[in-house]
C-alpha cells in the first residue's frame, strides 16, 4: 500500500489557503508589472501568467468547496439514513427524538454531559470513530440497551479511521496511485461509512466491563487504547487508537507490548541512573571552583547528557518527548535569561536534569498502569482462544469416531451445538462453515435417510475442522517465535512434524472423499511437507542468534501468506 496518508479537511483547508495566498502574491506582482510594462510581448506573457493564476485559484477554491460539501453531506447523510430506516408514520424525525448532538449543548455543559454517559461500547466506539463535535448522547438512558439503534445513531467521522485500519477492516480499497485527496474521498464515500457501521452494529465487549477488547460483527477484535502515548485526543483527533486483529493476533500483541515495556524500562532506568550520577559532579561546581576543574566537569557531564538525549530522540510518549527535548537543549552549562543574555548556571542545569528524571518516573508509572491492563487483556484473550480450540478439539474427536453404523447418530444437530457459542475470528469462520454444512448437507440427508449424503457431510465437517487444527498449529509456531533469543530450529521443526502427522489423511470413512475438498486438502498437505523440508535444511546447522532471527523472520512471513479462512470460505 502507498505510504501516502489521508489528509484531513483541516489540512486541505490550510494547504488551500497557503496556495491561494502564494498565487495571489504572484498575481499582484504580475498586475503591478503589467501596469508598468510597455513591451507588447512582455505584456502578453504577464497577461497569460495572470490568467493562469486566476484559473488555478478558481480551481482550488472549487475543489475546496467540493471537499467541504462532501464532508458536510457525509455527516448529514448519516442522519438522513437513520431517519429513513427508523421512520414511522407518527415520527418523521426519529433521530432528533432519540439523540442530541453534544455540540448543541451549551459549551459549559458538554464535558459534564459526556462524563455522565456510562462507559460502555457505545461511548468507546464514539471515542474511536467520531469527532468531538459530532458525538451524540441518547435522550433516554434505557436506549443504551439497544446496541443496534445506538450504533445507527452515531455520526461516524471517516477522518478518525486511520488508513491502515480502514484497509484492514475492508471498508475501502486503496491503490498505489491514490493521492491524499483520493484516499479522503474513498473514506468519505457513504458505502464505506455504512460498511464501518455494519461492523460496529453488532459489536460487543469480549469481557463484560472491558472496553479495550470489542468483538466486531464479523468476529474480529477491535483493540482500543489511549491515543497519543500519554495524552488523549484533541480537536477532531480520536481519543482512542484502534487496531483490528483475530484472537491470536490480539494475544500476540499483548506479548509484544510486554516485551516493549521491558525493553523500555531498561532504557528509562539507564538514562535515569546516569543522570542521577551526574548530581554530585555538577553540585561540586562552586563560585570559587578553578576554571580547569569547571572544564573537567563539563567534559565529563555533557557527553553523558548527549548520550541520554540520543536514547530519547525517537520518543513518541509525551513524557519521554519532553525529557528528550530538555536534554537536547543542554549544550553547555549556561541558560538564557529574559534579556536574552546567556549566563553560566549549573544549579539551573541540575534542576532541569531533575525534571527529566521526574518525567521518566511519570512514564514508568504510566507503564505500570498499562502493563496491568495488558496482562489482564492477555489472560482474557488466552481464555477465549483456549475455549474455542477446545470446542473444535472435542468436535474433531467426536467426528473421528464416525463409522457407517453410527454416522446418523453423530450427524445430529447436538454434535455441532457448541459451535454456535464461538464468537471470535478466526474460529468463527470455521464454525460458521461447519454449521452451514450441517444445515445444507447433514440435516437434509438425515431427513431423507440418505446414508451416503450423511457420510459425505461428516467428511466435509471433518476436513474443515482439520483446517482449523492446522491454523492453530501455525499460530503456535508464530507464538513460539516470539522468543527468538532462545528458540532453536529443532523446536519449530518438531511443531511442524507434529502438525503434518495430524494432517496426513482424512481419518474417517477410509477411501471416502468429497471431490471438491480433495484438492485444497492435498495442497495444504503439500505445503506442510514443504515447511518440514525447509526447516530440515537448517536443523543441523549451528546458527547464531542473528542467523536464527533472520531464519524465523522469513518463516513467519511464509506462514502469514496462508489464508486458511479464505480457503474454507471458498469450500462448497
Amino acid at each position: 500500500m502507498s505510504p501516502l496518508k489521508t489528509a484531513t479537511l483541516r489540512e486541505f483547508t490550510q494547504r488551500a489557503d497557503a496556495q491561494c495566498s502564494q498565487r495571489a502574491e504572484r498575481y499582484e506582482q504580475s498586475e503591478t508589472a503589467l501596469a508598468q510594462e510597455r513591451d507588447p510581448a512582455v505584456r502578453r506573457r504577464l497577461q497569460a501568467r495572470i490568467s493562469r493564476a486566476r484559473r488555478f485559484v478558481q480551481a482550488l477554491l472549487t475543489q475546496h468547496d467540493d471537499v467541504e460539501q462532501t464532508s458536510y453531506e457525509a455527516a448529514e447523510g448519516q442522519v438522513h439514513r437513520f431517519n429513513e430506516t427508523h421512520r414511522t408514520d407518527a415520527n418523521y424525525a426519529p433521530w432528533d427524538t432519540h439523540f442530541v448532538l453534544l455540540a448543541d449543548l451549551p459549551e459549559t455543559e458538554r464535558e459534564a454531559a459526556w462524563k455522565r454517559l456510562p462507559g460502555g461500547t457505545f461511548k468507546r466506539l464514539q471515542e474511536c470513530f467520531c469527532a468531538r463535535g459530532q458525538r451524540v448522547l441518547p435522550r433516554e438512558r434505557r436506549m443504551l440497551e439497544d446496541q443496534e439503534l445506538c450504533t445507527d445513531g452515531m455520526i461516524l467521522d471517516p477522518e478518525c479511521v486511520a488508513d491502515d485500519l480502514a484497509a484492514k477492516l475492508g471498508i475501502v480499497s486503496f491503490e498505489e496511485s491514490d493521492s491524499p485527496l483520493d484516499r479522503w474521498r474513498k473514506k468519505q464515500d457513504p458505502a464505506a461509512i455504512e460498511a464501518l457501521r455494519g461492523l460496529l452494529r453488532g459489536a460487543r465487549q469480549l469481557e463484560p466491563g472491558n472496553c479495550r477488547l470489542i468483538v466486531l460483527t464479523d468476529g474480529r477484535i477491535l483493540y482500543t487504547s489511549e491515543n497519543g502515548n500519554g495524552h488523549g485526543g484533541n480537536g477532531n483527533r480520536p481519543e482512542r487508537r484502534s487496531q483490528v486483529f483475530d484472537a491470536y493476533g490480539a494475544h500476540r500483541k499483548t506479548h509484544h507490548e510486554h516485551n516493549v515495556y521491558e525493553r523500555e524500562i531498561g532504557v528509562l532506568e539507564e538514562v535515569r541512573v546516569k543522570l542521577e550520577g551526574l548530581q554530585p559532579l555538577i553540585d561540586s561546581w562552586r563560585r570559587g571552583t578553578p576554571e580547569a576543574r569547571k572544564r573537567e566537569i563539563e567534559a565529563q557531564a555533557l557527553p553523558v547528557i548527549a548520550e541520554c538525549s540520543e536514547k530519547l530522540s525517537a520518543a513518541v510518549n509525551v513524557y519521554k518527548r519532553i525529557a528528550g527535548n530538555t536534554l537536547e537543549k543542554i549544550g553547555d552549562f549556561t541558560i538564557e535569561r529574559r534579556d536574552g543574555r546567556r549566563v553560566v548556571n549549573p544549579p539551573a542545569i541540575m534542576a532541569r536534569l531533575v525534571g527529566v528524571r521526574n518525567n521518566l518516573s511519570r512514564r514508568f508509572a504510566e507503564m505500570l498502569g498499562k502493563g496491568s491492563y495488558n496482562e489482564r487483556d492477555g489472560m482474557v484473550l488466552r481464555r477465549e482462544i483456549d475455549r474455542s480450540e477446545q470446542v473444535f478439539s472435542l468436535l474433531r474427536a467426536r467426528l473421528a469416531q464416525s463409522t457407517p453404523e453410527n454416522a446418523a447418530a453423530i450427524a445430529q444437530e447436538q454434535t455441532f451445538h457448541a459451535l454456535r457459542g464461538v464468537r471470535t475470528a478466526p474460529f468463527r469462520t470455521y464454525a460458521e462453515k461447519i454449521l452451514a454444512v450441517q444445515s445444507a448437507h447433514l440435516a437434509p440427508a438425515l431427513q431423507q435417510g440418505d446414508a451416503d449424503g450423511c457420510r459425505d457431510g461428516l467428511v466435509r465437517a471433518y476436513v474443515i475442522a482439520k483446517f482449523q487444527e492446522v491454523g492453530s498449529g501455525f499460530e503456535r509456531m508464530k507464538a513460539r517465535m516470539l522468543t527468538l533469543e532462545h528458540l532453536q530450529v529443532f523446536e519449530v521443526k518438531q511443531l511442524a512434524d507434529d502438525l503434518a502427522q495430524l494432517f496426513r489423511s482424512i481419518d474417517i470413512f477410509p477411501g471416502r472423499t468429497v471431490e471438491e475438498y480433495v484438492q485444497p486438502f492435498e495442497a495444504l498437505c503439500g505445503e506442510l511437507a514443504t515447511i518440514q523440508r525447509g526447516l530440515a535444511r537448517y536443523e543441523g546447522q549451528q546458527l547464531d542468534a542473528e542467523g536464527r532471527r533472520a531464519l524465523f523472520e522469513r518463516f513467519r512471513k511464509y506462514l502469514e501468506q496462508f489464508n486458511l479462512e479464505e480457503i474454507v470460505r471458498s469450500l462448497p
